[in-house]
């Protein structure tokens, strides 16, 4: 069993795309999700204040 972890986009589809490693060509997997919605910073979020 490998543990791939990646950062990904869900569309207005609501479809998570998935690539995998090249060597899983043509084979049967058994895969589980997990996800973590990711709060992304508006710039001016980011501002120090003092």
């Amino acid at each position: 069993m490998q543990s791939i972890k990646i950062r990904s986009h869900v569309g207005q589809d609501s479809i998570l795309h998935l690539e995998t490693p090249v060597e899983l060509k043509n084979k049967e997997v058994e895969v589980m999700v997990i996800y973590q919605p990711i709060e992304t910073l508006s710039p001016t979020s980011l501002i120090i204040r003092y």
